[in-house]
């Protein structure tokens, strides 16, 4: 049986020559959010949020060889706030590890298109009464390609893989994650995404599958 499970978020070629994987220095930045879960198995609650993303370069004798990047993200209990500086706040969280290897760039007027290979590997823990850590810990691995335009900042992953969260393995999952910014001042861009996880193959009653939509739109905070 193959379920869908939407979740709308709030938040406050190959013979091409050695490109430099830039940005040369490290980049930090944190987003304030509430999400909420809609989903026929699931009550729908909001839930705060706090996200941690730090992304620099994987450097190699002088030069850097790849991009990568950490992303942590907090959940706390409907009806509370979420403080980066106090772990009592702290009820769940998505942890995500990834690299990006930049194999082409393409400049067109004020925009620099960058398409790279990129990985990632993380987990979740979900907060619940089922001790299993199949269920509490879900994990996920991917690679596929990488499109981003780096001066505006709008980005698009499309990668195959595997995500627990959707239930049975099946053929596996393709993982899709996007963003748009809609405005910036000084250090606060406001910004359109989402991502999604969805089974390949059909359903079948040997194999529970579900598909998982995250939208967003939020302030991100960055130096």
């Amino acid at each position: 049986m193959k379920r869908a499970l939407l979740t709308m978020s709030v938040f406050l070629t190959a013979a091409a020559p050695v490109l430099a994987q830039e940005p040369a220095g490290v980049h930090v930045s944190a987003i304030a959010s509430a999400e909420v879960t809609l989903s026929g198995d699931v009550e729908a609650s909001l839930r705060p949020a706090a996200d941690l993303e730090v992304e620099g370069p994987l450097p190699i004798g002088a030069r850097s060889i790849a991009l990568v990047s950490t992303r942590v993200r907090i959940f706390g209990i409907p009806g509370d706030t979420v403080d980066l500086t106090d772990p009592k706040t702290f009820r769940a969280a998505e942890v995500s590890l990834r690299a990006a290897y930049r194999v082409g760039r393409l400049s067109a007027g004020d925009q620099e298109v960058w398409t790279s290979v990129a990985g990632e590997w993380g987990f979740a823990t979900v907060p619940g009464s089922n001790p299993s850590p199949a269920v509490r810990y879900p994990r996920h691995y991917a690679i596929g390609l990488r499109f981003e335009e780096r001066i505006g900042g709008a980005r698009l992953d499309l990668k195959a893989g595997r995500h627990e969260s959707a239930g049975d393995r099946g053929y596996g999952q393709l993982l899709l994650e996007g963003k748009v910014p809609l405005k910036k001042v000084r250090s606060v861009t406001t910004l359109l995404g989402g991502d999604a996880v969805l089974s390949v193959g059909q359903a079948s009653a040997r194999a529970r599958q579900r598909d998982v939509l995250r939208l967003w739109v939020g302030a991100a905070f960055s130096r």
